[in-house]
């Protein structure tokens, strides 16, 4: 484990990789709740223990991003605007994976969800091929080359 994770998780060098996983995750707000969320949570939670400290900071500060499963396949993030709850100019943005993801690799899986955590983190909001592109690209950057391929049957 990096050793920043001892900034965000209380007594982590006590804690199992599943333990530090789940907390990591509920950093986050976290709309799973189902028999798959057990897969969810370590691949999730491999993802941001596994990021650069500067890119986990990043992302803890954007309070308007919800995880949660969605129907279609692969991941996607829905960036909305929405009502007076938010401060005007944000956005509320929806990062979804698919519960058929789920049951697949894990490695794909944390693939799709760097790849998705990427467009967040650039402030991504539409698509094209550039922005994939550089979405996988940011996320390879991160180290989740592989995971990246594995999500893309490459």
């Amino acid at each position: 484990m990096e050793g920043w994770i001892n900034s965000y998780i209380e007594n982590a060098e006590n804690k199992n990789d599943d333990e530090i996983y789940y907390e990591l995750v509920n950093k986050f707000n976290f709309l799973m709740g189902s028999y798959m969320e057990s897969v969810f949570v370590e691949s999730f939670g491999y993802l941001l223990a596994n990021l650069p400290e500067e890119v986990f900071k990043s992302l803890l500060e954007k309070k308007n991003l919800y995880i949660r499963p969605g129907l279609s396949d692969g991941g996607y993030v829905l960036s909305l605007k929405v009502n007076n709850d938010i401060k005007k100019g944000e956005r509320l943005q929806i990062l979804t994976v698919s519960e058929s993801d789920l049951f697949g690799e894990a490695s794909e899986l944390i693939g799709i969800l760097a790849h998705e955590l990427a467009h967040v983190f650039a402030g991504h909001i539409g698509s094209s091929r550039e922005i994939e592109r550089e979405a996988d690209e940011i996320a390879s950057s991160w180290g989740f080359n592989a995971e990246i391929k594995d999500s893309r049957g490459i």
